[in-house]
């Protein structure tokens, strides 16, 4: 298995920026027992590959209450299941008082398949609490 990730962060007083892109390639699934390879080509009936980019920006409005943006592409190839190919924009605003988090989100995604197309889209409200270290 090969697997390459870059990831970009930076940040600017209230805005934080974030970019990733990831490629997973390998052997997926059961091979014979002759099977014979250099590890570096892999036939095309084992080969299986994933390939993900990620841009995000968060910008705190006040403290506390901060807007987050982000848009994603992947594109995913597994013996035996049809090519993959979706896209997503995501939106939130977000605002936490201590260990407790109010956030509405919308996602929206466009996901493409050798046997067709859909859309969807997912409009979240969330109350939740954090627990331990992690805060943003």
């Amino acid at each position: 298995a090969r697997s390459l990730h870059l990831n970009l962060n930076g940040a600017f007083r209230d805005l934080r920026l974030e970019a990733a892109v990831t490629l997973d390639e390998g052997v997926e699934g059961s091979t014979p027992k002759d099977f014979v390879s250099d590890g570096l080509f892999i036939p095309a009936p084992f080969n299986a590959r994933t390939l993900q980019t990620y841009g995000r920006g968060t910008y705190t409005l006040i403290p506390g209450l901060a807007a987050t943006g982000q848009v994603r592409w992947l594109s995913s190839e597994h013996p035996g299941h049809p090519t993959l190919d979706q896209t997503e924009v995501f939106g939130a605003l977000e605002y936490r008082y201590g260990a407790f988090v109010v956030s509405v989100e919308d996602r929206y995604g466009w996901n493409e398949t050798a046997t067709g197309a859909y859309k969807v889209n997912q409009f979240m409200f969330r109350i939740f609490r954090q627990i331990g270290l992690g805060g943003r």
